[in-house]
């Protein structure tokens, strides 16, 4: 689970491989020291959840092996939550390279 994938950096040709698997989504996190400022509820201490960006963390297997991965969602984007499943689409030389789109 490195920089690359969590920020979805060379996605596009992961997802051209045609590889997929299933994932569940283990846990979402909020960034909350990313959150965005200014707004009403930021100047009484509460922003609310979507207000944040944040990472997920899901597992997803292929061919019997357990892989772990992590994506980073803006506080604009959907988020899912725990138990969820998502597409996940992997580098067929290299499965624990991954790309996801959330």
């Amino acid at each position: 689970m490195g920089l690359l994938n969590m920020f979805g950096i060379d996605s596009e040709r992961i997802i051209a491989a045609g590889c997929t698997a299933v994932g569940t989504v283990e846990e979402v996190r909020d960034c909350w020291w990313l959150g965005r400022t200014g707004s009403h509820a930021a100047a009484d201490g509460y922003m609310g959840r979507d207000r944040f960006p944040h990472l997920v963390y899901f597992s997803y297997c292929v061919e019997g092996t357990r892989y772990d991965g992590c994506r980073y969602v803006p506080a604009e984007g959907r988020f899912p939550e725990a138990g969820e499943e998502l597409t996940v689409y992997y580098d067929p030389e290299s499965p624990g390279h991954y790309a996801v789109r959330v």
